[in-house]
């Protein structure tokens, strides 16, 4: 693995800032959640959506940057992309 250099460390940082800032208001808007409003459960919904953008931010800031060769070790964690695995590499081979 390669270490990841203080630059790198602060991009997460400021994603797991944000992540906390947003899960504090997700949890917050919960309790006041009785099911029945729906202003609420669309902002919920917001929040869920800026979450899981996040998290997966967070990933990629961690596994782009520690391992080398970058995203074409990724794929090995992505279920969308895990089939590209078997595929043999071609750089000078046309895509189209």
């Amino acid at each position: 693995m390669v270490s990841q250099s203080a630059a790198e460390m602060s991009i997460y940082d400021q994603y797991e800032g944000k992540l906390q800032a947003i899960l504090k208001s997700f949890s917050e808007m919960m309790l006041y959640d009785n099911g029945s409003n729906s202003i609420i459960r669309e902002q919920l919904k917001e929040l869920f959506s800026i979450l899981t953008a996040l998290m997966s931010c967070m990933r990629s800031a961690n596994i782009h940057s520690m391992l080398p060769g970058d995203r074409e070790y990724t794929k090995q964690f992505s279920p969308s992309r895990a089939h590209l695995c078997a595929i043999e590499e071609r750089p000078k081979a046309c895509v189209c």
